[in-house]
Protein backbone atom coordinates (compact mmCIF):
# COMPACT_ATOMS: atom_id res chain seq x y z
CA UNK A 1 0.00 0.00 0.00
CA UNK A 2 2.83 2.38 0.91
CA UNK A 3 4.59 1.63 -2.35
CA UNK A 4 1.44 2.44 -4.29
CA UNK A 5 1.06 5.74 -2.43
CA UNK A 6 4.68 6.61 -3.22
CA UNK A 7 4.05 5.76 -6.87
CA UNK A 8 0.98 7.98 -7.03
CA UNK A 9 2.84 10.89 -5.39
CA UNK A 10 5.72 10.52 -7.84
CA UNK A 11 3.30 10.38 -10.75
CA UNK A 12 1.45 13.51 -9.57
CA UNK A 13 4.72 15.33 -9.05
CA UNK A 14 5.91 14.38 -12.53
CA UNK A 15 2.58 15.47 -14.02
CA UNK A 16 2.79 18.81 -12.18
CA UNK A 17 6.27 19.38 -13.57
CA UNK A 18 5.03 18.62 -17.09
CA UNK A 19 2.08 20.98 -16.71
CA UNK A 20 4.41 23.71 -15.36
CA UNK A 21 6.77 23.20 -18.29
CA UNK A 22 3.87 23.41 -20.72
CA UNK A 23 2.60 26.61 -19.07
CA UNK A 24 6.12 28.11 -19.10
CA UNK A 25 6.57 27.24 -22.75
CA UNK A 26 3.16 28.70 -23.60
CA UNK A 27 3.97 31.90 -21.72
CA UNK A 28 7.35 32.15 -23.42
CA UNK A 29 5.72 31.61 -26.81
CA UNK A 30 3.02 34.23 -26.05
CA UNK A 31 5.65 36.73 -24.92
CA UNK A 32 7.68 36.09 -28.07
CA UNK A 33 4.62 36.58 -30.27
CA UNK A 34 3.63 39.82 -28.49
CA UNK A 35 7.21 41.09 -28.69
CA UNK A 36 7.36 40.28 -32.38
CA UNK A 37 4.06 42.06 -32.99
CA UNK A 38 5.30 45.07 -31.04
CA UNK A 39 8.50 45.10 -33.09
CA UNK A 40 6.55 44.89 -36.36
CA UNK A 41 4.08 47.61 -35.31
CA UNK A 42 6.88 49.82 -34.00
CA UNK A 43 8.91 49.36 -37.18
CA UNK A 44 5.89 50.18 -39.33
CA UNK A 45 5.14 53.29 -37.27
CA UNK A 46 8.76 54.41 -37.50
CA UNK A 47 8.65 53.85 -41.26
CA UNK A 48 5.51 55.95 -41.62
CA UNK A 49 6.97 58.77 -39.54
CA UNK A 50 10.23 58.68 -41.45
CA UNK A 51 8.39 58.62 -44.77
CA UNK A 52 6.29 61.66 -43.79
CA UNK A 53 9.35 63.51 -42.52
CA UNK A 54 11.75 62.65 -45.33
CA UNK A 55 9.52 62.71 -48.37
CA UNK A 56 8.97 66.02 -50.20
CA UNK A 57 5.99 67.84 -48.77
CA UNK A 58 3.85 69.72 -51.29
CA UNK A 59 1.97 72.88 -50.40
CA UNK A 60 -0.39 74.75 -52.71
CA UNK A 61 -0.80 78.53 -53.08
CA UNK A 62 2.34 79.10 -51.03
CA UNK A 63 5.62 80.80 -51.88
CA UNK A 64 8.70 81.31 -49.75
CA UNK A 65 10.14 84.79 -50.05
CA UNK A 66 12.87 86.84 -48.45
CA UNK A 67 11.33 88.32 -45.28
CA UNK A 68 10.32 91.92 -45.94
CA UNK A 69 8.43 92.90 -42.81
CA UNK A 70 5.14 94.70 -43.22
CA UNK A 71 6.27 97.68 -45.32
CA UNK A 72 4.21 96.52 -48.30
CA UNK A 73 7.21 96.00 -50.56
CA UNK A 74 7.27 93.00 -52.86
CA UNK A 75 9.70 90.41 -51.55
CA UNK A 76 12.14 88.57 -53.78
CA UNK A 77 13.26 84.97 -53.90
CA UNK A 78 15.06 83.79 -50.74
CA UNK A 79 18.42 82.05 -50.75
CA UNK A 80 18.41 78.25 -50.73
CA UNK A 81 15.16 78.03 -52.70
CA UNK A 82 15.06 76.63 -56.22
CA UNK A 83 12.15 78.07 -58.22
CA UNK A 84 10.93 76.68 -61.54
CA UNK A 85 8.32 78.51 -63.62
CA UNK A 86 6.02 76.69 -66.02
CA UNK A 87 3.15 77.69 -68.27
CA UNK A 88 -0.08 75.72 -68.08
CA UNK A 89 -1.84 74.76 -71.33
CA UNK A 90 -3.38 77.81 -72.99
CA UNK A 91 -7.17 77.97 -72.96
CA UNK A 92 -9.48 80.28 -74.86
CA UNK A 93 -11.41 82.89 -72.93
CA UNK A 94 -14.95 82.29 -74.13
CA UNK A 95 -16.32 84.97 -76.46
CA UNK A 96 -12.91 86.44 -77.27
CA UNK A 97 -9.86 85.83 -79.45
CA UNK A 98 -7.72 85.64 -76.32
CA UNK A 99 -5.86 82.58 -75.06
CA UNK A 100 -4.70 82.56 -71.44
CA UNK A 101 -2.20 80.46 -69.51
CA UNK A 102 -1.37 80.35 -65.81
CA UNK A 103 2.30 80.86 -65.03
CA UNK A 104 2.93 78.57 -62.06
CA UNK A 105 5.98 78.29 -59.84
CA UNK A 106 7.27 75.23 -58.03
CA UNK A 107 9.74 75.89 -55.24
CA UNK A 108 12.01 73.21 -53.78
CA UNK A 109 13.94 73.73 -50.57
CA UNK A 110 15.23 71.90 -47.51
CA UNK A 111 13.30 72.31 -44.28
CA UNK A 112 14.55 70.64 -41.09
CA UNK A 113 15.03 66.96 -41.99
CA UNK A 114 13.15 66.80 -45.29
CA UNK A 115 12.71 68.52 -48.59
CA UNK A 116 9.65 70.63 -49.30
CA UNK A 117 7.85 71.75 -52.43
CA UNK A 118 5.50 74.72 -52.71
CA UNK A 119 3.36 75.48 -55.74
CA UNK A 120 1.72 78.78 -56.59
CA UNK A 121 0.22 80.79 -59.43
CA UNK A 122 2.48 83.76 -60.12
CA UNK A 123 1.12 85.38 -63.28
CA UNK A 124 -1.18 85.04 -66.28
CA UNK A 125 0.03 85.16 -69.88
CA UNK A 126 -2.44 86.36 -72.54
CA UNK A 127 -2.12 85.80 -76.27
CA UNK A 128 -4.38 87.52 -78.82
CA UNK A 129 -4.88 85.20 -81.77
CA UNK A 130 -6.11 88.13 -83.92
CA UNK A 131 -3.26 90.59 -83.42
CA UNK A 132 -0.52 88.19 -82.41
CA UNK A 133 0.25 90.26 -79.33
CA UNK A 134 0.95 88.78 -75.94
CA UNK A 135 1.26 90.25 -72.44
CA UNK A 136 1.42 89.41 -68.77
CA UNK A 137 -1.16 90.38 -66.20
CA UNK A 138 1.45 91.39 -63.59
CA UNK A 139 4.71 93.25 -64.02
CA UNK A 140 6.75 90.52 -62.31
CA UNK A 141 6.39 86.97 -61.00
CA UNK A 142 6.89 87.74 -57.30
CA UNK A 143 3.21 87.83 -56.37
CA UNK A 144 0.61 85.12 -55.78
CA UNK A 145 -2.74 84.74 -57.52
CA UNK A 146 -5.08 82.94 -55.14
CA UNK A 147 -8.35 83.48 -57.04
CA UNK A 148 -9.24 84.04 -60.69
CA UNK A 149 -12.76 84.45 -62.13
CA UNK A 150 -14.37 85.43 -65.43
CA UNK A 151 -17.22 87.82 -64.62
CA UNK A 152 -20.40 87.59 -66.67
CA UNK A 153 -23.95 88.76 -66.09
CA UNK A 154 -26.83 86.37 -65.48
CA UNK A 155 -28.38 87.32 -68.83
CA UNK A 156 -25.16 87.01 -70.84
CA UNK A 157 -25.15 84.24 -73.42
CA UNK A 158 -22.78 81.30 -73.22
CA UNK A 159 -20.70 82.80 -76.02
CA UNK A 160 -20.48 86.25 -74.44
CA UNK A 161 -17.10 87.67 -73.53
CA UNK A 162 -16.56 88.26 -69.82
CA UNK A 163 -17.35 91.74 -68.53
CA UNK A 164 -14.04 91.62 -66.66
CA UNK A 165 -11.55 89.28 -65.07
CA UNK A 166 -11.47 89.21 -61.27
CA UNK A 167 -8.36 88.32 -59.29
CA UNK A 168 -7.24 88.19 -55.69
CA UNK A 169 -3.54 88.81 -55.27
CA UNK A 170 -1.05 88.33 -52.45
CA UNK A 171 1.47 91.07 -53.16
CA UNK A 172 3.45 91.36 -49.94
CA UNK A 173 4.47 89.33 -46.92
CA UNK A 174 2.18 91.22 -44.55
CA UNK A 175 2.75 88.75 -41.69
CA UNK A 176 6.54 88.96 -42.01
CA UNK A 177 7.03 85.20 -41.79
CA UNK A 178 8.89 84.78 -45.08
CA UNK A 179 5.94 83.05 -46.76
CA UNK A 180 3.29 84.35 -49.14
CA UNK A 181 -0.01 82.52 -48.58
CA UNK A 182 -3.65 83.09 -47.67
CA UNK A 183 -2.62 84.35 -44.23
CA UNK A 184 -1.29 87.53 -45.84
CA UNK A 185 -3.41 90.50 -46.82
CA UNK A 186 -5.07 89.98 -50.23
CA UNK A 187 -5.80 92.61 -52.87
CA UNK A 188 -8.87 92.40 -55.12
CA UNK A 189 -8.27 93.47 -58.72
CA UNK A 190 -10.03 93.67 -62.08
CA UNK A 191 -8.67 93.44 -65.62
CA UNK A 192 -10.02 93.36 -69.15
CA UNK A 193 -10.43 90.04 -70.93
CA UNK A 194 -7.11 90.58 -72.74
CA UNK A 195 -5.23 91.23 -69.50
CA UNK A 196 -5.05 94.99 -69.86
CA UNK A 197 -6.24 97.67 -67.46
CA UNK A 198 -5.37 95.88 -64.22
CA UNK A 199 -7.03 97.90 -61.46
CA UNK A 200 -6.69 97.21 -57.76
CA UNK A 201 -9.81 97.76 -55.66
CA UNK A 202 -9.83 99.28 -52.19
CA UNK A 203 -10.63 96.49 -49.74
CA UNK A 204 -8.94 98.08 -46.74
CA UNK A 205 -12.17 97.70 -44.79
CA UNK A 206 -11.85 93.96 -44.36
CA UNK A 207 -11.48 90.51 -45.84
CA UNK A 208 -13.00 89.21 -49.05
CA UNK A 209 -16.46 87.67 -48.49
CA UNK A 210 -17.54 87.00 -52.08
CA UNK A 211 -18.79 88.82 -55.17
CA UNK A 212 -21.68 88.88 -57.62
CA UNK A 213 -22.44 90.58 -60.93
CA UNK A 214 -25.89 92.17 -60.87
CA UNK A 215 -28.43 93.76 -63.17
CA UNK A 216 -27.52 93.65 -66.82
CA UNK A 217 -23.94 92.71 -65.98
CA UNK A 218 -22.75 96.28 -65.57
CA UNK A 219 -21.99 96.21 -61.85
CA UNK A 220 -19.87 94.04 -59.60
CA UNK A 221 -20.77 93.90 -55.91
CA UNK A 222 -17.74 93.04 -53.83
CA UNK A 223 -18.50 91.93 -50.27
CA UNK A 224 -15.85 92.65 -47.65
CA UNK A 225 -15.86 92.63 -43.87
CA UNK A 226 -13.99 92.25 -40.61
CA UNK A 227 -14.79 91.24 -37.04
CA UNK A 228 -17.02 94.25 -36.44
CA UNK A 229 -18.37 95.45 -39.79
CA UNK A 230 -19.15 94.47 -43.35
CA UNK A 231 -19.92 96.39 -46.50
CA UNK A 232 -20.97 95.94 -50.12
CA UNK A 233 -18.77 97.77 -52.60
CA UNK A 234 -20.40 98.46 -55.98
CA UNK A 235 -17.94 98.63 -58.88
CA UNK A 236 -18.79 99.85 -62.39
CA UNK A 237 -17.40 97.18 -64.72
CA UNK A 238 -17.11 99.69 -67.58
CA UNK A 239 -14.69 101.92 -65.69
CA UNK A 240 -13.55 99.73 -62.75
CA UNK A 241 -14.47 102.58 -60.39
CA UNK A 242 -16.25 102.25 -57.07
CA UNK A 243 -19.64 103.94 -57.45
CA UNK A 244 -21.24 103.02 -54.14
CA UNK A 245 -20.47 101.46 -50.78
CA UNK A 246 -23.17 100.19 -48.42
CA UNK A 247 -22.78 99.15 -44.82
CA UNK A 248 -24.14 95.66 -44.11
CA UNK A 249 -25.59 94.79 -40.71
CA UNK A 250 -23.93 92.07 -38.66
Amino acid sequence: MRERADFLRARDHDMSKRIFRLIWRFNALAIAIVSMMGLVIGSYGAYQVARDVLRPYRAGDTARVAPSGTDGKTAGEPSGVDTELELSPFARIRGTSILASQLTATQSYDFRYSSKQAGSRRNVVFYDTSSGQSRKLLADNNRLIIDAQELRGDTDSNDAAPRALFYRLIEADSTGDGVLNSDDRATAALARADGQGLTRLDTAGGDYLGNVVIGDGATLILMIGNATAAKAVHVDLATFKVVRSDDVVR
